[in-house]
């Protein structure tokens, strides 16, 4: 009877992961682009003029890929108005 409990408590632990990879899945390829930009960095804090000039992408484009990113819970948003910034979540 306490294997079945080891088990169960070990798989429960698999739902955040699965949920992140789920997420990725659904991603747009700009909103992949842009995430795949802060991960090669993850240290930096970068507006969204800085996305726009280091991948080229319309700023509108930034902005939505930004929002769906923020949503799926692998970036943050750090400040407001001008002096915000963005940054993967560890």
């Amino acid at each position: 009877m306490v294997f079945p409990k080891i088990l169960d408590k070990a798989l429960g632990g698999i739902e955040a992961p699965r949920a992140r990879y789920a997420a990725l899945q659904r991603l747009s390829e700009s909103a992949v682009r842009l995430l795949a930009r802060l991960r090669s960095a993850p240290e930096q804090r970068l507006t969204p003029a800085d996305l726009v000039a280091e991948t080229g992408l319309v700023r509108r484009t930034v902005q939505n890929a930004l929002v769906a990113l923020l949503k799926a819970g692998l970036i943050q948003r750090l400040g407001a108005g001008r002096g915000t910034r963005y940054q993967l979540i560890f």
